[in-house]
C-alpha cells in the first residue's frame, strides 16, 4: 500500500472516530436532558398528557391553543372568532376568551393591555372553580413575551427562576397540581400538552441546563394545532 493510500486509510478512520464519539455524546446528551425534562414531561399530572390527544377539546378551547402560538395574531380568522365571542360574564367561555385576547395582545407586543386583561382572570376564575390550566398557559405566554425584550443575561435569569417556581410550585399564580388539573389532563391532554410546550419555549431563554432541557422538549413534540 502506497504512503498516501495508507495516510487515506488513517483520515477515513479518524473521521469514523469522530463520527461514532459524536453520536455517543448525542445519545448521552439526549438521555440526560429526557431525565432532567421528566418532571414536566412525564410527572406533573397524573395522566398520558405529553403529545397525547383525546380529540374531547371544544372549539373554543382548540382555538385558545393556536392563540399561544408565536404569530398567532397575523391569522385573521382567529382574530375575528375571538372578537365576535368578546363576552364579559363569569361563564367559563367568557374568561377563556378573554385569555385569548391576552394571548393575542401579547403577540403582537401589546404586553400592558394583556397584563391588565389577565389581570381580571384570577378573581373570576376563583368564583367559578377548576383547573386554571388556561390562566397559566396565559401567564406563561405574557412571561415569554416579556422575556423576548430583555438583554440576555436578565433574560437567562428570569427565566430560570419561572421555571424554578413552576417546579417546586407547580405554577406561577395557581398551583396545577392538583386533583382537578390530574383529572382534566386525562379528559383533554391537548391543555396540558401546549402547557409543556410554553414551558420549554420559556426553557429555551434560560441558562444552558434549561436550553438543552427545552430544546430537548421541542425535539420530541409531536403535536401542534395551526
Amino acid at each position: 500500500m502506497s504512503n498516501a493510500a495508507k495516510w487515506l486509510a488513517v483520515f477515513v478512520l479518524f473521521i469514523l472516530c469522530l463520527a461514532v464519539a459524536g453520536l455517543l455524546i448525542s445519545l448521552k446528551l439526549g438521555e440526560s436532558a429526557r431525565n432532567e425534562s421528566r418532571w414536566i414531561i412525564d410527572e406533573m399530572w397524573d395522566a398520558d398528557y405529553f403529545n397525547r390527544s383525546r380529540g374531547n377539546v371544544a372549539k373554543d378551547e382548540a382555538l385558545n391553543i393556536m392563540s399561544l402560538k408565536k404569530g398567532a395574531s397575523r391569522k385573521e380568522g382567529l382574530l375575528e372568532y375571538v372578537r365576535a365571542q368578546n363576552c364579559s360574564s363569569l361563564e367559563a367561555r367568557c374568561i377563556l376568551n378573554d385569555l385569548s385576547i391576552a394571548n393575542l395582545l401579547v403577540d403582537s407586543g401589546e404586553l400592558d393591555s394583556a397584563l391588565n386583561m389577565l389581570s381580571s382572570v384570577p378573581d373570576r376564575l376563583d368564583k367559578i372553580g377548576g383547573c386554571p390550566i388556561g390562566l397559566e398557559s396565559s401567564l406563561l405566554r405574557y412571561h415569554e413575551g416579556s422575556l423576548e425584550r430583555m438583554p440576555p443575561a436578565k433574560a437567562r435569569r428570569v427565566a430560570s427562576s419561572l421555571v424554578v417556581k413552576i417546579r417546586t410550585q407547580g405554577g406561577l399564580l395557581r398551583n396545577l397540581r392538583s386533583e382537578q388539573c390530574d383529572k382534566l389532563a386525562q379528559s383533554k391532554p391537548e391543555l396540558f400538552h401546549e402547557y409543556v410546550t410554553l414551558t420549554s419555549r420559556v426553557m429555551e431563554l434560560g441558562d444552558a441546563g434549561l436550553f438543552k432541557q427545552g430544546a430537548y422538549i421541542t425535539s420530541v413534540n409531536k403535536m401542534d394545532f395551526e
